[in-house]
């Protein structure tokens, strides 16, 4: 949507003292045999980024 301005750093940053209460992410499985490999490697991925 806005990659051209990305690209080119024409982007300004706005409100940066305005800072967002932390807020927790959980992964819910469903019961039954183990999420595919797929599942869990985005979840392992998410746990990493955003802790």
């Amino acid at each position: 949507m806005c990659g051209p301005e990305v690209n080119a750093g024409t982007l300004v940053p706005l409100l940066r003292g305005y800072k967002l209460k932390p807020v927790g992410v959980h992964a819910v499985f469903p019961g039954g045999p183990r999420p595919s490999t797929k599942v869990r490697a985005l979840v392992e991925y998410l746990a990493r980024e955003l802790k």
